[in-house]
């Protein structure tokens, strides 16, 4: 009866989320210290969300020679919420089904490679720049709900959990204020490519901090894992759709203002 597969379903979870729990806590006594290590887990989780946003538009828009074209400079901020408020979507999803580490560690890899790019764009234009800003924020975007779940299957709901959740919840005010102070310094003093050369030098310490000393996590076993395939669990169509809409809407709410 349908009534009886939650009823069904609900112990194995239980048991695939404590089994999850003890696998972290054991590769976290293991490391030089539980004190240390957790020291380290936090710094590379949670520097996801400080990473330096550029905030001198004006400039860019100087160097690219669009600074009096609406329509093209706001790409330069709005590229960033299109793919993160995209991604996002399908990000977790994919850590459930291929594990949260793997995904945590390419975000920053990913993010690491399109800043360099996005640096070097200042030899090319605003057209390859702009599709470099926007393919680089793919990268915060699978590494914020697998950090957040990462943290949900290595600690016990209790009071420490609840702590790392709000300095979690606390880095996003605090990268946007260092984003703003930082990249408009480079942009001042040195050159605006420099904002995204800097990251893409730290994203890759950081991408090897999170493979060192994150605990592994597996995707769970589940009944649907064993009876379904990937594709399957994915819903490739729900995905391609979900993404779509979201860009086409998140294209319309840009450029409504600027073309009217």
């Amino acid at each position: 009866m349908p009534s009886e597969k939650p009823s069904q379903a609900l112990p194995s979870e239980l048991e695939v989320s404590s089994a999850d729990r003890e696998d972290c806590h054991s590769q976290d006594d293991s490391k030089g210290g539980p004190l240390y290590h957790h020291h380290l887990f936090l710094a590379a989780s949670h520097s996801s969300r400080t990473c330096p946003q550029h905030r001198a538009t004006h400039i860019i828009g100087r160097s690219f020679d669009i600074d009096n074209q609406p329509g093209k400079i706001s790409w330069i901020s709005s590229g960033y919420s299109l793919t993160v408020g995209t991604f996002i979507l399908i990000a977790g999803r994919f850590g459930d089904i291929f594990g949260h580490k793997p995904l945590f560690v390419g975000g920053y890899v990913w993010f690491a490679f399109w800043s360099c790019l996005a640096g070097v764009a200042v030899y090319s234009g605003p057209s390859f720049f702009i599709f470099c800003r926007a393919m680089q924020e793919i990268g915060p975007a699978f590494l914020l709900p697998n950090a957040i779940a990462i943290f949900s299957r290595c600690y016990d709901p209790e009071f420490r959990q609840n702590m790392i959740f709000c300095l979690f919840g606390a880095t996003a005010p605090g990268g946007f204020s260092l984003g703003a102070v930082f990249s408009s310094l480079l942009a001042h003093r040195l050159w605006w490519p420099w904002s995204y050369w800097v990251l893409c030098f730290a994203c890759p310490m950081l991408a090897a901090l999170g493979f060192l000393v994150i605990p592994a996590t597996p995707a769970p076993i589940t009944p649907e894992s064993e009876s379904s395939s990937v594709w399957k669990r994915i819903d490739v169509a729900g995905s391609v759709a979900g993404v779509a809409a979201l860009v086409l809407f998140n294209f319309a709410l840009n450029q409504g203002p600027v073309i009217g």
